[in-house]
């Protein structure tokens, strides 16, 4: 929260969602706007990281044999790659969303 009220004329830009599209929206809007428009980007995310899985639509459905990931109990104390490193609760998460794609992709592939 600001301390004092704000006196900036630059444009305010408000984007709501952390996702792919977000943080996509985020630095394309800092790229665009560098030097030729000051503007004030805020993203707004319920989480405080970003899982940048370009291949994971290919990965559910079966069109690539597979993709990594590291994964540990406690990634904040992992001893390397910790800041690209899952913890198990995420990992439960998105084993439970690649199983909802890839059964609503074989359903599409049935019909």
């Amino acid at each position: 929260m600001l301390a004092r009220p704000s006196t900036s004329l630059a444009p305010r830009i408000l984007i709501l969602g952390g996702g792919f599209a977000g943080v996509t929206a985020a630095l394309e809007l800092a790229k665009r706007c560098a030097g030729v428009l000051p503007v004030h980007v805020t993203l707004v995310s319920d989480r405080n990281f970003f899982l940048f899985t370009p291949m994971l639509a290919e990965a559910a459905t079966g069109a690539v044999d597979g993709f990594f990931l590291e994964v540990h109990d406690d990634p904040d104390n992992a001893l390397s790659d910790r800041s690209t490193q899952l913890d198990v609760a995420t990992l439960a998460d998105l084993i439970r969303s690649l199983t909802t794609i890839t059964a609503l992709a074989r359903k599409t592939e049935t019909r």
